[in-house]
């Protein structure tokens, strides 16, 4: 078992520069309490061996996502290579393939003797790199999912010396996409009121209606909010949920008589046929220029089919992994609510951390790939 050294006693993340959450002591068996399957992995073997359907996970711990996360390594001679996925303790447990994912419960207790546990990289945080040993800098698996949403991941592991050269001078260097002024998701608070008696009155026996809770009188704008998980955006279900409800109700009443305005005959654009105007609506590249259109050609946002405006909120969201579990074109009304996609944006901690990282991600991509054209 090979160990890689980290500078850092608690390790930032190389693209959103946020730290990881050790879960560590009494707190590190939670974070199995998410999946039945963790937890019996867990007290059986002593650790997870690749969780299934890691990435489609909404903790209910807002913070357990920074508990997650690979590495870029640097060997001796500047031989890089990116680990697979472990979770973050007092060390944290890499598999070699970046295709793997381990969850380990206690690796000092763990059978050192079994195969997938021989095979793994450990970044010990408690020590600086000693001599010509090999070095790690750490990635949450959120934020390369949401990096490897705009840079192909294979692109990356064929390149790794030069994706190395552009994230470490990307993290050492000041950003112009700074970092929210407030970071506390609550995780301090969760952790010290843990051993309280008082726990079940403050709400906080249920991780989920805890965050809830703590995020009542929270700033939640671009320049402050909470750093919530940014791939599994559990605001995204409940305005879903909300607009499917709200439109359940109003199909059941008496249709309205039409507006003096919507009466008007031959309005401008009004015969355009509906391909075309989603030809037109391809184009633009968010929901900012949509209703800017829309303002426009009113007219317009009534002739497409609500399957296109449920698409364009899916692709708005990153929901794609999820389509067979949304609802229908016709279970809501999908253009009123792609039409919300900015509100919903700023009203959500995790989407506002997901556009900063996906901003931040943009950057490295034209980066990444102007390094490339250079050296070729």
């Amino acid at each position: 078992m090979d160990t890689q050294d980290s500078s850092l006693s608690r390790p930032y993340c190389i693209i959103c520069k946020d730290s990881f959450s050790l879960d560590t002591g009494n707190l590190l068996p939670r974070i199995f309490d998410e999946r039945p399957e963790w937890k019996a992995s867990l007290d059986e073997h002593g650790y997870v061996k690749n969780p299934a359907e890691l990435n489609n996970v909404y903790f209910s711990m807002p913070w357990h996502w920074k508990c997650i996360g690979r590495a870029l390594i640097t060997h001796p001679g500047k031989r890089y290579r990116l680990s697979g996925v472990g979770l973050a303790g007092t060390s944290i447990p890499l598999p070699r393939s970046s295709a793997d994912c381990m969850m380990i419960g206690d690796i000092l207790s763990a059978d050192h003797d079994k195969p997938e546990i021989k095979d793994l990289y450990v970044a010990d945080l408690k020590h600086r790199p000693v001599g010509r040993a090999s070095t790690c800098h750490m990635i949450h698996e959120r934020c390369w999912v949401l990096l490897t949403r705009v840079l192909d991941a294979c692109l990356i592991e064929d390149n790794l010396s030069v994706f190395s050269e552009i994230v470490m001078k990307h993290y050492r260097s000041p950003s112009d996409i700074p970092s929210p002024r407030m970071k506390d998701d609550g995780e301090g608070a969760w952790n010290s009121h843990k051993d309280k008696e008082e726990s079940e009155k403050c709400g906080l026996n249920n991780p989920r209606a805890y965050a809830q809770l703590y995020s009542t009188d929270l700033p939640c704008n671009e320049t402050e909010h909470a750093l919530r998980d940014p791939w599994k955006v559990v605001d995204v279900w409940e305005q879903i949920k909300a607009e499917e409800k709200k439109w359940g109700r109003e199909r059941r009443r008496k249709p309205t008589t039409q507006s003096r305005k919507a009466r008007r005959k031959n309005p401008l654009g009004a015969k355009l046929p509906p391909e075309l105007i989603m030809e037109i609506l391809d184009l633009l590249e968010d929901s900012k220029q949509i209703r800017a259109l829309m303002w426009a050609f009113p007219y317009w946002g009534a002739r497409v089919p609500n399957s296109y405006w449920r698409r364009r909120f899916i692709d708005e969201f990153m929901l794609e992994d999820e389509a067979q579990s949304i609802p229908g074109p016709t279970a809501l009304n999908w253009r009123r609510l792609y039409y919300k996609t900015e509100r919903i944006h700023l009203s959500s901690h995790g989407l506002l951390n997901r556009r900063r990282i996906v901003r931040i991600s943009e950057k490295l991509k034209t980066s990444f790939l102007d390094a490339l054209d250079r050296r070729n």
